[in-house]
């Protein structure tokens, strides 16, 4: 079952890191700027036809002829590919490929939990049995002061009245470790 779990977070990872590399060639198609005016992402383009044409609106009072912008060579590209749209596609479907693989990782979750949920716990009725079943605590850990929780007799003295003797408490304080919760 471990290796069948591992297998999947593998085929996720690699998963992902696959459509993480796709949208980063999305990406560069839309936001490329370049030096070379023809390699301009479709966003860059965009926002120079924009300008071009306010342009071209404020110049349209005056006689002659305005040159309106081209597309990129880039952009002519991709349009006529239709890159952006495989590319979509392609993370559509690497996506789908990302929810059946998370189905079947949450599925043999699943199964681990009500294997275990079933599977009857080991009889532990003391410290004895604890220690037995689990094994000791590490020299380690009882030799370090304040890693391990502890009981320590409350020393408070009470009473001493004429009518009633002094007496110490019989109250134990948990001191808490630093390695229990």
């Amino acid at each position: 079952m471990a290796d069948r779990m591992d297998a999947l977070l593998e085929k996720k990872r690699a998963l992902l890191a696959e459509q993480a590399a796709v949208a980063r060639e999305f990406n560069h198609w839309l936001t490329a700027k370049s030096d070379d005016p023809n390699e301009d992402g479709a966003l860059e383009n965009s926002r120079k036809t924009t300008k071009n044409l306010e342009a071209a609106i404020a110049q349209s009072r005056n006689p002659g002829y305005f040159q309106y912008h081209r597309r990129s060579r880039r952009v002519r590209r991709m349009e006529k590919g239709n890159e952006l749209a495989k590319l979509a596609a392609r993370i559509s479907r690497l996506e789908d490929q990302l929810r059946a693989v998370t189905a079947q990782i949450e599925t043999l979750h699943e199964e681990r939990r009500n294997a275990i949920l079933t599977a009857k716990p080991p009889p532990v009725s003391g410290f004895q049995d604890w220690f037995r079943q689990f094994g000791e605590p590490s020299e380690e850990m009882k030799s370090r002061k304040g890693l391990a929780s502890e009981f320590v007799p409350n020393n408070k003295v009470y009473g001493g009245t004429p009518h009633h003797r002094a007496f110490r408490s019989v109250a134990v304080t948990l001191k808490k470790g630093r390695a229990t919760s």
